[in-house]
C-alpha cells in the first residue's frame, strides 16, 4: 500500500477525504447482499464490508456494480480479519438506481491483511 495516501478509519475521515483515493483500515465482514425490507437470515454472504474502529461500515464497491459481490476465496479468506483496502472513498454509495446510504469503496484496487 502506498504510504502516501489518507488512511481511512472512522467516519471524520470518510467525509474529509470523500472522492479521494485512500487506503481503509478495517476488519472484513462478510455479508449477504443488502436488500430493502428483507432479513439476511439464511442469505448466502457473497459481499464485504469493512468495519471501521467507530463501528461505521464501509462497503467494498456500489451494491449496483457486479465487483460487490467478492469471490468465495476473498470472502473465507478475510471475514473477522484486519484488512487494509485501497481505492476510491464516497461517504454515500454511488448508484445508477436506488441503493443504500452507506460509505463504500469503489475502484477497489487492493485488498490485504493488516499487518
Amino acid at each position: 500500500m502506498s504510504p502516501s495516501l489518507p488512511e481511512i478509519r472512522s467516519t471524520d475521515a470518510i467525509r474529509a477525504f470523500n472522492g479521494a483515493v485512500v487506503t481503509v483500515r478495517g476488519t472484513y465482514r462478510a455479508i449477504p447482499r443488502p436488500k430493502k425490507g428483507s432479513s439476511d437470515m439464511g442469505r448466502p454472504n457473497e459481499c464485504a464490508a469493512l468495519e471501521l474502529d467507530d463501528g461505521t461500515y464501509v462497503y467494498l464497491e456500489p451494491q449496483d456494480s457486479a465487483a460487490s459481490a467478492r469471490s468465495p476465496v476473498e470472502l473465507e479468506r478475510f471475514d473477522g480479519r484486519a484488512v487494509v483496502a485501497r481505492g476510491t472513498i464516497h461517504a454515500v454509495m454511488p448508484s445508477r438506481g436506488q441503493s443504500l446510504i452507506n460509505p463504500c469503496l469503489a475502484d477497489l484496487d487492493d485488498i490485504r491483511e493488516a499487518t
